[in-house]
């Protein structure tokens, strides 16, 4: 009975060690104070989530000493750590995109091939195939037309 008794009192302990509350977590526009929807609002610890609405409002469970992430396309990365308010306000800065890293990559032209088909196809017109070529075979005609890439 002692055992059990300790037992239980040891359960009903612990349990109010791990207690989570709801916390509001408002999310603006550090300059604008505007609101910011569809932001990532993440608990660190247990990887649970939610995302912002229209107003940037967000409603998580969590202790007072988790940390949450807060992540939104546009905006630079966020970690708060929560205490004992349950409203936080978030002010997420811009992020700044360097262009100057964007690398464009080309591919053969809508002329050269048939994409549309189940299987790319090279289009050869004839009259290239009767140009004058170092070796005036037929398969060297074709391969100057089409060449293996």
């Amino acid at each position: 009975m002692r055992k059990l008794l300790f037992l239980l009192s040891f359960l009903l302990t612990s349990s109010l060690l791990f207690a989570q509350q709801a916390y509001t977590i408002r999310v603006v526009d550090a300059k604008t104070g505007n609101p910011v929807s569809n932001a990532s609002v993440r608990v660190k610890s247990s990887g649970t989530g939610t995302t912002t609405n229209a107003n940037g409002l967000a409603t998580v469970q969590a202790s007072a000493k988790d940390v949450i992430e807060i992540t939104s396309i546009g905006y630079n990365f966020q970690m708060i750590t929560l205490g004992t308010q349950s409203s936080v306000t978030v002010n997420m800065e811009t992020a700044l995109v360097d262009m100057s890293d964007v690398v464009i990559v080309g591919t053969r032209g809508a002329p050269r091939a048939k994409i549309e088909t189940a299987v790319p196809v090279d289009v050869i017109r004839i009259n290239q195939v009767g140009q004058p070529t170092a070796k005036m075979d037929l398969t060297s005609a074709l391969n100057m037309a089409a060449p293996w890439l």
